[in-house]
């Protein structure tokens, strides 16, 4: 498996650089380079926020349909969505729960 990443506008991403990830804020103008940099390099899980996601929803579709790396879009500014239920998601994706 490949690294993981975390790709977010958000400050609060940084979270993850506690389980390993290499964590990336980026502002709106550049977040889709960065993705694409990241691409490029031997990833296996990708997570980005709803902001970044929505700017890169035609790179995600790209690899919909791969087995690696994954792109996983975490609900960070979603209202009403859980702590338990994000912590649900990430768990998911990278076997530990963070939350």
């Amino acid at each position: 498996m490949g690294k993981c990443y975390a790709v977010s506008v958000n400050e609060n991403i940084k979270i993850f650089n506690s389980v390993g990830f290499h964590v990336f804020v980026v502002d709106k103008e550049n977040a889709r380079k960065k993705v694409l940099e990241i691409l490029k390099e031997d990833c296996g899980i990708v997570v980005i926020d709803e902001i970044v996601g929505s700017l890169i929803e035609d790179i995600k579709a790209n690899y919909q349909e791969s087995v690696s790396p994954i792109i996983l879009t975490l609900p960070i500014y979603t209202k009403g969505v859980e702590t338990d239920k994000l912590g649900e998601l990430v768990k998911s994706a990278i076997g530990i729960n963070i939350f």
